[in-house]
């Protein structure tokens, strides 16, 4: 009995080994095509327009492959983009290059770099060019911005994206060999980021949408309340012309001239972030429309440093109630028709933060 014991633990611990590895080489493939409207960006548009920028304001060494035998400048990119006739923001492929280390359900790698790619009209794969994951590029991977859709989260960095392999991909190559069959991808992905392995890069996001609507009559009962909001927008710049003046008012009506100001509606921009489940409202900025032309952006703050009142209470308490007609004109970097604002307006309640955009569609 003792002997089947020692057996079965000798088989379990070589299993188990067989299954871990230390800085395994592994090269994943993220095609712009299969990426989903739910991750909320695209990593390969994302990853292809920072790469650019970078390159053409000198911030980053771009070179001709992983082996980095030359470094190209924005002039070859740009004759490559001419040969292929692909622009390098339109690339169908980026490969990204990583160690993975698994071990006793601990997970975590080390990015190395990316290969920009695409496939020319002719057919032919190009090969724009490497770039190397130092800790520079980290840096500047960290402080840039996805173009997030309805379904991503406002504020989410390219970084935090990589860290968290948010991203849909497939494993080419793995610890010395080339992966060529769908199953074999298939069993290294489910093997590393099963759900009980922990995951020692993932960054915490929070959820967090940009939304912006405008105040305006429609509708609803609510449009009275609108009106009332206007009013007292007018009253306030009517009895302070230099504040109307100072953000652009001048450019609407004449300093020589009384004409009263008449506001049409008044956009805001407002951070939505969601806790255990409940939205909370953080207003960032209003634009007033007089006769439709807009004057520029008013920060909350400058509102507050106004002493302005909305029946009362001050501005940011008046937007957070909602007590009022208005229609969502976009979330995030996407623009919403006007005839989907309602449901839009109740997804966020309804509908997982990563289903904005398929709530909608189904509704």
């Amino acid at each position: 009995m003792k002997f089947i014991c020692a057996a079965i633990f000798i088989f379990l611990l070589a299993f188990n080994q067989a299954y871990c590895y230390k800085n395994a080489k592994a090269i994943l493939v993220c095609n712009r095509q299969i990426q989903k409207d739910s991750i909320g960006y695209n990593i390969v548009g994302d990853l292809a327009a920072w790469a650019y920028n970078q390159l053409d304001s000198g911030k980053i060494e771009f070179w001709d492959s992983p082996e980095k035998k030359f470094r190209l400048k924005i002039d070859d990119l740009k004759g490559i983009e001419k040969t292929s006739g692909i622009s390098f923001a339109n690339l169908s492929n980026i490969f990204i290059y990583e160690t993975w280390t698994l071990r006793k359900h601990k997970f975590k790698f080390e990015l190395k770099g990316f290969s920009f790619t695409t496939v020319s009209k002719k057919g032919d794969e190009v090969l724009y060019g490497y770039v190397e994951c130092n800790s520079k590029i980290k840096r500047q991977l960290a402080e840039t911005r996805l173009n997030v859709n309805a379904d991503g989260m406002y504020g989410m960095t390219l970084w935090q994206a990589l860290m968290n392999m948010q991203y849909d991909f497939d494993v080419v190559f793995f610890n010395d060999e080339p992966i060529k069959t769908l199953q074999q991808d298939q069993k290294i992905k489910l093997h590393a980021l099963e759900p009980r392995n922990k995951k020692i890069n993932e960054l915490k996001v929070p959820e967090a949408k940009l939304v912006e609507y405008a105040v305006e009559t429609g509708p609803s009962m609510l449009s009275e309340k609108s009106i009332s909001l206007m009013k007292q927008m007018e009253d306030f710049f009517n009895d302070n012309k230099q504040e109307f003046f100072n953000y652009g008012g001048d450019n609407i009506l004449s300093y020589l001239k009384n004409s009263p100001v008449i506001i049409s509606q008044f956009n805001v921009a407002e951070l939505w972030s969601k806790s255990s489940g409940t939205v909370a409202y953080s207003p960032q900025q209003i634009i007033p429309y007089v006769v439709g032309i807009p004057l520029q952006p008013i920060a909350l703050q400058q509102w507050q440093d106004w002493k302005v009142k909305f029946d009362s209470v001050s501005v940011n308490e008046a937007l957070v109630k909602k007590n009022f007609y208005y229609i969502i004109q976009k979330i995030n970097n996407t623009n919403i028709n006007h005839t989907q604002s309602a449901i839009f307006s109740e997804a966020p309640e309804k509908a997982n933060w990563d289903g904005i955009l398929e709530y909608a569609r189904k509704n």
